[in-house]
């Protein structure tokens, strides 16, 4: 009976866990909820500085 050869061990990471697809996804979600973040900080600092020029009576 021949000897199995042995192969490297897989690094650790998203595709040990979830495989090469579920791993991009889990990508895209993450990516998805960064560009959801920057799009609702970016609306918040619009609305504040609409707030503080309407305080100010500038508007």
């Amino acid at each position: 009976m021949p000897l199995q050869q042995r192969t490297a061990p897989e690094p650790l990471g998203l595709l040990t866990f979830y495989g090469e697809d579920e791993a991009q996804s889990v990508d895209d979600v993450w990516t998805g909820r960064f560009s959801v973040a920057v799009v609702v900080l970016m609306a918040l600092y619009m609305a504040g500085h609409f707030i503080a020029a309407w305080a100010a009576g500038r508007l």
